[in-house]
């Protein structure tokens, strides 16, 4: 099981308000120095204005203003994700459809629905490995509909493969020969959470992450039986 969350920090920890303020405190010692120095050896008898460098002080309270407003709205998003990662803690172990053409296989089993949005004259289903080998292929359902199909692990010689990430290819095609448009969605067991910014993502099976928004279904995972 995974839960993680990657705010926008340096590896110091530090938001980039932070890192904003530090560089403003630079700048403006900077300033001063710089006053200071021309204060010391202006003309006497020409003073120097006190508008250009009063203005500069404005400028410089107003850009620690805006650091401040940023830093406030870093904290409420940290605390946003680790709100919304206690809350996704309710899918891990639970099975998820969702839209995609990679299937995780599990305990020697896999599965994945494709929609035909009518009949076809011919479909044929393609499992792929990591590597992008074809480890088995059939024919598939050619009926108009949502089909579901589970594949039991095995190549067409009968030989068990690794559990993993698989990519499921189903093409169909119409009685005129062309390819027609397919649905396709996967089903796994949610053993993870991520989040990245403002994406959420969930890992089904070993690996295979799925964005949140991509999500059809939720429901329990069925008990496994030996």
């Amino acid at each position: 099981m995974f839960l993680s969350g990657t705010p926008e920090t340096t590896a110091l920890g530090e938001g980039k308000a932070a890192q904003s303020q530090v560089k403003m405190e630079e700048d403006f010692n900077r300033f001063l120095n710089l006053l200071i120095t021309q204060l010391k050896n202006q003309d006497p008898l020409d003073p120097m204005s006190s508008n250009e460098f009063t203005s500069q002080l404005v400028q410089f309270a107003g850009v620690e203003q805006q650091i401040q407003s940023n830093s406030n709205l870093e904290k409420i998003l940290e605390s946003q994700q680790s709100s919304q990662l206690g809350s996704m803690i309710g899918y891990i172990d639970r099975t998820i459809e969702a839209e995609g053409y990679s299937m995780p296989v599990e305990n020697g089993t896999g599965q994945f629905t494709y929609e035909l949005d009518a009949s076809a004259s011919n479909n044929t289903i393609t499992i792929r490995d990591a590597a992008g080998k074809v480890v088995y292929f059939t024919d598939g359902e050619t009926m108009a509909g949502k089909h579901t199909f589970t594949w039991d692990g095995k190549d067409n010689h009968g030989m068990p493969l690794d559990d993993g990430t698989y990519t499921v290819t189903v093409s169909a095609h119409d009685t005129r020969g062309e390819m027609m448009n397919v649905v396709q969605t996967t089903i796994g067991r949610v053993t993870g959470v991520r989040i990245d910014g403002d994406q959420t993502y969930l890992e089904v099976g070993d690996g295979l992450e799925v964005e949140f928004d991509k999500i059809i279904s939720v429901r329990d995972t069925p008990a496994v039986v030996d």
